[in-house]
């Protein structure tokens, strides 16, 4: 019977393997509507200058999602950043509390550490943008940082768990904690402005389930044992 148990641990160990390689990897997104703007601006807080816009809209034929960015008002870099920023997975609260946001966007069950590598962008968190894309810089006295790249993996179908146009995206400071955020809601379709909702719907997951690899671990596990 040991023999068949050793057999079947090994199995078990190149399961988990290779289902942690899959679940690090985020999904392309195709067929993303073409003619739907959806907007994020920071809050205007009285506790901080820190302001942005962010206008989100659909990569050429579909595939991904572009953002155009502007960030200014931030406090002095040396001191306080680089600046990190990312989507949350949940839309800012009526109190405009930050922390209602919860974590980054994370699909695949990444979290932070080790750090995203730029350079191979499907192993990060779908909501970790200085991650992919660089922090924000020269933000300050009176600079404005700006961007625009187009995110292959996040959407704006919405009912998919990659959608962002119900979550929110959050500034950090270097040591990570908030300074402003805001939520990401729809500004137009086909060009005619839409009236911005009066309340933030929590995003479900979608059809994106979030299974990670310890979650089948102790399913393969299970069965292990009762083959034992």
């Amino acid at each position: 019977m040991k023999p068949t148990f050793s057999i079947l641990a090994c199995s078990l160990g190149f399961a988990l393997r290779a289902t942690a390689q899959v679940m690090m990897e985020a999904v392309t997104t195709e067929n993303n509507p073409m003619n739907a703007m959806y907007q994020m601006k920071l809050m205007d807080r009285n506790d901080t200058t820190v302001r942005g816009i962010v206008n989100i809209t659909s990569g050429p034929g579909g595939l991904g999602v572009m953002y155009s960015c502007r960030f200014w008002g931030f406090p002095n870099e040396t001191e306080n950043g680089p600046f990190p920023w990312h989507v949350h997975d949940q839309p800012v609260s009526s109190d405009g509390n930050c922390n209602s946001t919860l974590a980054h966007l994370d699909l695949i069950d990444r979290g932070e550490f080790p750090p995203c590598n730029a350079s191979n962008p499907k192993t990060c968190q779908e909501g970790d943008m200085s991650g992919k894309y660089g922090n924000i810089t020269n933000a300050s006295g009176g600079n404005v940082y700006e961007v625009t790249f187009i995110d292959n993996f996040t959407s704006l179908t919405d009912g998919l768990g990659a959608f962002v146009g119900n979550r929110s995206m959050v500034v950090h400071y270097r040591n990570s904690s908030r300074i402003n955020c805001g939520n990401i809601t729809l500004a137009s379709i086909n060009g005619t402005a839409v009236p911005t909702p009066s309340a933030s719907q929590r995003p479900s997951q979608g059809p994106a389930n979030r299974v990670g690899a310890f979650g089948l671990g102790v399913m393969l596990a299970g069965v292990a044992a009762m083959i034992w």
